[in-house]
This record gives structure tokens, C-alpha cells and sequence, in this order.
């Protein structure tokens, strides 16, 4: 599938295509589950061989414990890694230029790089690395008046859960305010 043809998909159902990067994140997600269903079968294994015979219900509860922590993580892993592939659309109800758009984004962001395929009417803008994040890739893919926004982690995206929602909730609140024609800055009135 070249570029066009997954543009076009992304447009259409609003995720990306799953790369093989997307499954070897999923693989460094789910090892942690594996720790979890490694105490719940020692615990399982120390009940049923009789091993201590007077913490018999303690062995039960924790490897019951560690079997809901297992479960509750690989469904939080889940969410999170699907929405590394999901793309928010969001309606330019201000008539805001790519321009602007990205100008604004650079006083927000602190942006390292960027990549523009106008040909594609698609943006890429990477952000700096900082205390509460390994750093962002914000994919901005322009459909008509709708901006499809997708913001990940570079680092450990199954872990990232505040960062790439904000940047999102930043881009929409960017979209959505009012912009002087004149300077091509964001205003306070209505």
C-alpha cells in the first residue's frame, strides 16, 4: 500500500494501518502481564502442592490478585495501544490556514522537527522530550475543513496516557478559536 492509498484509508476510517512497530509495542506492553500470570501460577502451584499449609487461603488470594491485575492491564494496554493508531477528527470551524495552524502549534510546542507533504495534505511535527514525555509525534492529515490529528508517544506508548490526549485537546482548542485575518494570531473576542 504506498502513501496515497493509506491517506485515503485514514480518511476514510479515521486509523492508521497497523505497522510492525504497533505489534512489538503491544509485545513490550504485555510483558508486564507475564509477570503478573508468573506470581498467580506460583501462588496457584504453592496452594495445590500443600506447600505451607497454614497460608493455604493466602497463596488463593494473591494469585487471584495477580490474575486481575493481569487481566485489567492487558484491557488498559489495549485501549491505549488502539489509540496510538486512531486519528481525532476535528471539524476547522474557524476557517484556520495550515499556516496559522502551524504557527500557533509552534508557539505552543516546543516542535524539534517537522516534516509538510502538501502534495498528500499531510503534517508531521515531533516534539521535545520532557519530564512527563519521551517526546510526541503529532500527525495532522487535512480532509476539506477537517483536520484528522494523531498524537503518540516515541517512547513507551502503552505507558504515555496524559500527553497525547492533551495534545489533542490543545490542537482542537487551536481549531477552534477565533484568528485575526490580519496577523494570522489567535484573538480574545468572539
Amino acid at each position: 500500500m504506498d502513501e496515497q492509498e493509506q491517506i485515503n484509508q485514514i480518511k476514510l476510517t479515521h486509523r492508521r494501518p497497523r505497522i510492525w512497530s504497533d505489534y512489538f509495542d503491544y509485545c513490550q506492553a504485555y510483558s508486564f502481564v507475564f509477570i503478573f500470570l508468573f506470581v498467580s501460577v506460583l501462588s496457584f502451584y504453592a496452594h495445590y502442592n500443600g506447600s505451607d499449609p497454614e497460608n493455604i487461603e493466602d497463596h488463593l488470594f494473591w494469585g487471584y490478585v495477580n490474575l486481575g491485575l493481569a487481566v485489567i492491564f492487558v484491557f488498559f494496554a489495549t485501549t491505549r495501544l488502539k489509540d496510538n493508531v486512531t486519528f481525532t477528527p476535528i471539524k476547522n470551524e474557524k476557517g484556520v490556514s495550515v499556516q496559522d495552524f502551524e504557527a500557533a502549534l509552534a508557539e505552543y510546542f516546543t516542535i524539534i522537527q517537522s516534516e509538510r507533504d502538501e502534495q498528500l495534505d499531510m503534517y508531521s511535527y515531533v516534539t521535545k522530550q520532557s519530564w512527563s514525555s519521551w517526546g510526541e509525534e503529532i500527525t495532522v492529515i487535512v480532509d476539506c475543513d477537517i483536520f484528522l490529528v494523531n498524537s503518540q508517544s516515541l517512547g513507551r506508548k502503552a505507558f504515555s496516557f496524559y500527553r497525547d490526549r492533551n495534545n489533542i485537546k490543545v490542537i482542537q482548542t487551536l481549531l477552534t478559536i477565533n484568528w485575526d485575518s490580519n496577523s494570522g494570531n489567535p484573538t480574545d473576542s468572539d
